[in-house]
């Protein structure tokens, strides 16, 4: 599998990429894991994404994670790129192109898969949403989910489109912003009413011998370990100051 550039271009930071989860809903409404490299298609290819499976439900809202226009839309169906403002690039793959139902449920009709305003050429916002959690494609026999991929750009100005930018692996950026509001409140902490400040301190077990976790700001939030890094998941307790 290709490995990422290292540092990671701007905007960047810390080493990861500042976007928005791709999927608009409550966290307990999907799951995923990092597959990075999973063989595919009889391992004649490796898995470039992260599929962020939605417990069998279509319908989710999916949202573009940066700002950018759209430069990709599959034909017939039922995918598509954006290339964002920065430089970097996206993929949303098995968008929903099944009719909704009375009852809220989905058909399994093929008719349409793209929503109004979501067309080649089209700028899109961060957050906006740009289609909903699907099956479609070679995922018509399997559990609706979303196929999401992010590339860096390496060399813009390449003739080939397949040297402009690299992918990379998607997980730790989905879930370094997984569960945090499109638009938190204003002043919103995630503790007591009346005594968060901007600034906070984690406690965590560190299992990174000599790692130790620096002060960070809660919005949003995002550890800086200092040593060898490494993706942390776990519960926190956040004490602030």
């Amino acid at each position: 599998m290709p490995q990422a550039p290292d540092p990671l271009p701007t905007p960047a930071e810390g080493g990861f990429y500042p976007m928005v989860f791709p999927i608009d809903t409550d966290p307990d409404n999907y799951h995923y894991s990092d597959t990075w490299g999973a063989c595919r298609s009889g391992c004649n290819r490796g898995h470039l994404g992260v599929d962020i499976l939605t417990n069998g439900v279509k319908g989710y809202p999916v949202v573009a994670v940066a700002d950018g226009t759209i430069t990709w839309t599959a034909d017939p169906c039922c995918a598509l790129a954006i290339s964002h403002d920065d430089g970097w690039k996206s993929y949303y793959i098995h968008l929903n192109n099944d009719t909704q139902n009375p009852d809220g449920s989905y058909s399994d009709d093929g008719a349409q898969w793209y929503l109004p305003g979501i067309y080649d050429g089209a700028h899109i916002e961060r957050g906006q949403v740009i289609g909903l959690v699907g099956d479609s494609g070679n995922a018509e026999w399997v559990t609706p989910h979303l196929h999401f991929e992010l590339w860096a750009p390496v060399d813009l100005d390449a003739d080939n489109w397949r040297d402009t930018h690299q992918a990379i692996n998607p997980t730790p950026h989905a879930a370094a912003v997984d569960g945090i509001p499109l638009d938190p409140e204003e002043g919103e902490r995630p503790c007591a009413p009346g005594v968060c400040a901007p600034f906070g301190l984690v406690e965590l077990a560190v299992e990174q011998k000599g790692a130790t976790v620096d002060q960070f700001r809660l919005e949003p939030i995002r550890l800086q370990l200092r040593g060898n890094r490494r993706l942390l998941q776990g519960v926190l307790r956040i004490t602030c100051l």
